[in-house]
């Protein structure tokens, strides 16, 4: 604690560039975790420390995308003509949900 008033700790993540969003990886997850960019689909997967996909993230162009057909992603931001969709995967030992990702993604 700095002065009563901030409280500072170490902060891990992931900057996808060419998508413009940043994962911060929580201190439990990161030697738990590994990443791959299918720069093809513009998709991050997140792997937990057995290969299993924790969480995957994609931008998609809001007049390329069926909001009616999510095919299991939910939006997790909407900025610039895009949605941000992110996807969990719930036989990971990593436990994340959707209303976390909304935490733990910052659109750039």
């Amino acid at each position: 604690i700095y002065k009563n008033t901030v409280l500072m700790h170490k902060a891990y993540s992931l900057y996808v560039k060419e998508d413009r969003y940043t994962v911060i990886i929580p201190d439990e997850y990161y030697d738990k975790i590994s990443a791959d960019y299918d720069s093809e689909n513009r998709e991050l997967f997140i792997y937990n420390e057995n290969g299993e996909p924790v969480f995957s993230v994609t931008p998609k162009l809001k007049a390329l995308f069926d909001e009616d057909e999510p095919n299991g992603y939910s939006i997790i931001a909407r900025q610039s003509g895009y949605y941000y969709l992110a996807k969990t995967y719930e036989q990971s030992s990593v436990e994340v949900d959707e209303y976390m990702l909304e935490k733990l993604i910052i659109i750039c």
